[in-house]
């Protein structure tokens, strides 16, 4: 019966000595993330494994609700293979750029490390009441999107994009010092188009954008651009009740009641940010991305969680080496301009307060 212990010991000693063969990390870096993968990523894996061997959805009621019957389904959808996400730019052909050397998520570290700080106005967001929004599920995130038109707009400069829909990952696919947060909202905007809409098939959104970027992308402009916001776990998100109310199926879709973004996540969307130049993180993760994430973070419950995570095993990308690029950080300061193009000062000594650290707080 000795035979546990001397297992038990021999484990502790192993660990002990992996701990103490690691080397530390330097604690004044000059960049916003290291140029390899988070360490979250093994934690990542971990957690990949372990949900399937408990599987969120067991927890879930296994008959349908009554709702569901609103569901409209047309049996077309898309799956990834995240268990196999470091072999998307090798393995699957017409996946080569998720091998390329801008490709997102990244690790972000806080502010006094990043390679440029700004100081400036919010960014210019202007998004609109969606008075009857619907959620489809893709096969691969929740996605919202307006029922009739835009969700709103985005400005950088004098570029103008417009916001065509937002959708959920869990856990978050960037990080912060290594770690993960439970979700991450991508609100996705393209380019104002510079095509004719009326050339495509009215309800051929997948159309329309992948012309319109190709016509972007030969004029020069950067076609896309994401905001991220981070959640924790604490208050239900009232935003995002209904959409988080029951399961929603694979190809199917149905509608929610009102929402506004800017309203329901003001806190977030007026503060700081990181930013920086990368990809979509889903195949065929097309490079020049403008990326915007917010340092606050909004909160959503655990049971809240608990459906999102029913819904989808894991849709979370690990993070992606830097290979270089400069990764910014913006501090909003009222008074100023307001878009960060308008009022940019670039120190190269930062002399930020070592207390400004993550602000977690609900909506």
């Amino acid at each position: 019966m000795a035979l546990p212990a001397l297992v038990r010991a021999v484990v502790v000693a192993v660990l002990a000595a992996t701990a103490s063969s690691a080397p530390p990390e330097s604690p004044q870096s000059d960049t916003c993330g290291p140029d390899e993968e988070s360490a979250d990523t093994a934690l990542l894996q971990k957690v990949r494994l372990l949900r399937q061997k408990k599987d969120p959805s067991a927890e879930l009621s296994a008959e349908p609700s009554a709702e569901l019957s609103a569901e409209a389904c047309d049996d077309q959808f898309t799956t990834y293979p995240y268990l196999e996400a470091g072999n998307w730019g090798t393995n699957y052909i017409g996946w080569e750029t998720c091998g390329g050397r801008s490709q997102s998520p990244i690790n972000l570290k806080k502010a006094r490390w990043c390679n440029k700080w700004e100081r400036g106005g919010k960014l210019p967001l202007n998004y609109r009441r969606l008075n009857t929004p619907h959620i489809k599920n893709t096969g691969y995130h929740l996605k919202i999107a307006a029922g009739v038109g835009n969700i709103g707009t985005l400005r950088i400069g004098v570029t103008m994009y417009d916001a065509k829909s937002f959708h959920f990952h869990s856990p978050s696919e960037h990080t912060v010092e290594g770690k993960a947060a439970v979700a991450e909202m991508h609100i996705v905007h393209m380019l104002q188009p510079v095509a004719k809409e009326a050339d495509f098939a009215e309800d051929d959104d997948v159309a329309k954008d992948l012309n319109l970027l190709a016509a972007n992308q030969s004029l020069g402009y950067g076609p896309i651009a994401v905001v991220g916001i981070l959640f924790d776990v604490g208050r239900e998100n009232k935003c995002l009740k209904d959409a988080f109310s029951e399961l929603t199926r694979a190809s199917c879709q149905r509608t929610l009641s009102q929402l506004n973004l800017l309203k329901c996540f003001k806190k977030q969307v007026k503060g700081d940010f990181w930013f920086y130049d990368g990809s979509l993180t889903t195949p065929p993760c097309t490079e020049g991305v403008n990326w915007f994430v917010f340092k606050k973070r909004a909160t959503i419950s655990k049971e809240q969680l608990k459906l999102l995570q029913a819904t989808f095993l894991d849709n979370a990308r690990p993070t992606q080496k830097k290979n270089g690029r400069q990764i910014g950080f913006h501090k909003v300061v009222w008074g100023w301009g307001s878009a960060p193009s308008e009022s940019v000062s670039v120190f190269e000594d930062l002399n930020l307060d070592p207390s400004d650290n993550l602000e977690n707080d609900g909506v």
